[in-house]
């Protein structure tokens, strides 16, 4: 990279940082999502609505306070404490936390984690949101726990799909996912979606088709 460009690049990495950081502070309650996909799903979401996030956080009770319910899913037994601190201090009481084990003998879809979700009922939520931990194996399952019509967010996007913009924290391999990233790729290639970004990370929201077959 030529020294002009390179310069121009890490000035852009500060700027993007900087403004993330302020960003943050000034809405302490957000999730950790890209600013884009936040207002989105604040206009988005509804009363009625049903979701599943996993991975927990500040998220959860943003989300609770704008649906039915929220079923979040936690590993860290530390985090799950100070998560349910929060929840009952705020009087939040539309959350079904979980706390299961992110192990796994053989390969991630033997976890608790992610057995959790593949028991969970089919076409049930109106989101899924997919952080935490085995990503790719909870994608997976998030397209037949989606009802028709929901959708299914992914954070980080540019660490798990090929996008069509280039961030400061793209992982290498994106362009080249393998595994359960290779087929949900495939699987959801015709779906419409919206990428949100801040310059650092990537927020994708997938809508699933009203037939999902």
């Amino acid at each position: 990279m030529p020294h002009n460009t390179f310069t121009r690049w890490k000035l852009t990495y500060i700027l993007d940082r900087f403004n993330l950081w302020r960003w943050e502070k000034s809405n302490p309650g957000s999730p950790w999502l890209a600013q884009g996909a936040i207002q989105f799903l604040d206009q988005y979401l509804q009363k009625s609505d049903v979701i599943l996030e996993t991975g927990s956080g500040r998220s959860t009770i943003w989300f609770a306070r704008r649906v039915n319910t929220v079923h979040s899913l936690e590993h860290h037994s530390g985090w799950h404490a100070q998560v349910s601190q929060m929840i009952q201090q705020q009087g939040v009481s539309n959350i079904i936390y979980h706390l299961q084990s992110n192990a796994f003998s053989a390969q991630p879809a033997d976890s608790p984690y992610v057995q959790c979700v593949k028991n969970m009922p089919d076409q049930h939520f109106d989101m899924v949101l997919v952080d935490g931990k085995h990503r790719g194996d909870i994608a997976m399952l998030a397209l037949n726990k989606v009802k028709p019509g929901g959708i299914i967010v992914i954070d980080n996007v540019e660490r798990y799909l090929p996008l069509d913009i280039i961030l400061h924290d793209t992982m290498p391999n994106a362009e080249h996912p393998g595994g359960a990233w290779a087929a949900f790729g495939e699987k959801t290639q015709q779906f419409r979606r919206a990428t949100f970004n801040n310059g650092i990370t990537a927020t994708m929201v997938l809508f699933v088709p009203q037939s999902n077959a």
